[in-house]
C-alpha cells in the first residue's frame, strides 16, 4: 500500500513492510557480499520483513524490524534511523525508500533500493 500524502520525513510513524517486487536490488545479493552462506541466504529471502518507526520528535527516529517466515519464530532488532531513508514515488505511488550501497573486503560492491509498503499509522 503506498504511504499518505500526509506522510513525511517529519510525522513517518508506522508501520512498513518490505516490498520485494519493488526492490531494485536482492536481499541474497546483499548477503552474498557479506559471505552468508547460501541456504541462510534463502531462508532470509523468504521472509517477510516489517519496520515499526516511531518518531518522539521531529529529529529522532527509532526503527524496530522484524523479519520471520511461516512457523519459524521471528528476530527483532532495533535502532536509530541514519541511513539515506526517504519517500519516493515507485510506479505512480509514494513508497518508502532504503538507498543501500553494500561491499565486501574484496571491493565487490551492490547498489539499490530497498522499497516498503505503508501498512498502518503508528
Amino acid at each position: 500500500m503506498a504511504a499518505s500524502s500526509s506522510k513525511s520525513l517529519t510525522s513517518l510513524s508506522g508501520t512498513y513492510k518490505l516490498n520485494k517486487t519493488l526492490c531494485t536490488i536482492p536481499i541474497t545479493s546483499i548477503l552474498a557480499l557479506q559471505g552468508t552462506s547460501y541456504i541462510i541466504r534463502n531462508a532470509i529471502a523468504a521472509a517477510s520483513v516489517t519496520l515499526e518507526i516511531s518518531q518522539p520528535n521531529s529529529n529522532e527516529y527509532h526503527v524496530k524490524q522484524t523479519a520471520s517466515a511461516a512457523a519459524i519464530p521471528g528476530t527483532s532488532e532495533q535502532y536509530h534511523l541514519d541511513n539515506v531513508w526517504g519517500f519516493q514515488e515507485i510506479e505512480g505511488e509514494r513508497r518508502w525508500v532504503q538507498s543501500v550501497k553494500v561491499w565486501n573486503k574484496e571491493g565487490e560492491e551492490a547498489r539499490g533500493k530497498m522499497v516498503y509498503d505503508f501498512m498502518k499509522d503508528g
